[in-house]
C-alpha cells in the first residue's frame, strides 16, 4: 500500500539535507515501534515539486511525498500519527493523504524490451 501525501507550502527554506528530518518525522508519527531499528520494509520518497536556490529548496505550491509499505498496519499507525500532529518540517504540514492500494498482480504480464539503438 502507498500513502500519497500532499504538503502545504513551506514557510522557511528547506535545506538540501532535509531527508534525515523527514525520516525522523516519519518515526515520530509511528511512535514506539519496531520499524525504527529493524529491517526497513517501507520506502520514503524525496519531496517533489520544489525549486532549488543557493540557500535550499522552496515549495511555493506545496510538496508531494510518497510512503510505501507492504505492512498495512504500519501505514495505519502512521495515518493516526499524522492526525495527532500534521507538522512535517520548515512550516510544511500535511494537507491531504490518499491511500493507494497495490496493483493486482494475480494475472501475469509480459514486458518485452524494445531496442533503443539500431
Amino acid at each position: 500500500m502507498r500513502l500519497n501525501i500532499f504538503l502545504s507550502p513551506n514557510t522557511e527554506i528547506v535545506p538540501y539535507n532535509y531527508q534525515q528530518k523527514l525520516v525522523g518525522r516519519f518515526h515520530s508519527w509511528l511512535g514506539d515501534n519496531p520499524a525504527h531499528d529493524e529491517l526497513s520494509l517501507y520506502s520514503l520518497s524525496w519531496l517533489s515539486h520544489g525549486k532549488a536556490s543557493k540557500k535550499g529548496l522552496n515549495f511555493d505550491e506545496g510538496a508531494y511525498w510518497k510512503i510505501s509499505s507492504a505492512d498495512n498496519a504500519l501505514l495505519e499507525k502512521l495515518v493516526k500519527g499524522v492526525f495527532n500532529d500534521s507538522k512535517v518540517l520548515c512550516g510544511m504540514e500535511v494537507r491531504e493523504m490518499i491511500i493507494q492500494e497495490p496493483p493486482d498482480f494475480r494475472d501475469s504480464h509480459t514486458f518485452l524490451p524494445t531496442h533503443l539503438y539500431t
